[in-house]
């Protein structure tokens, strides 16, 4: 199984998801927390709205989010 593979995903969705908040005004902003969650499939837990699998606040490089989707890194939308 190439372990790779769902990791690179996992990272393009992240990146997406920071360019499109960067990019967005506030008037036509679609927050990903704010999606139909039911899409979301992952091997482990259940996806956080607006925080990470296990309860903690979304966090990247000590940097902190208020908003996004908690998910296992093996996971699809």
């Amino acid at each position: 199984m190439n372990h790779r593979k769902p990791f690179i995903h996992f990272a393009a969705m992240i990146t997406l998801c920071l360019i499109l908040q960067a990019n967005a005004r506030s008037s036509d902003t679609l927050w990903i927390a704010d999606l139909n969650l039911h899409a979301v499939d992952q091997g482990w837990g259940e996806p956080g709205r607006n925080q990470s699998v296990d309860g903690h606040p979304l966090t990247i490089a000590g940097r902190v989010f208020l908003r996004g989707l908690g998910t296992h890194a093996v996971s699809s939308m």
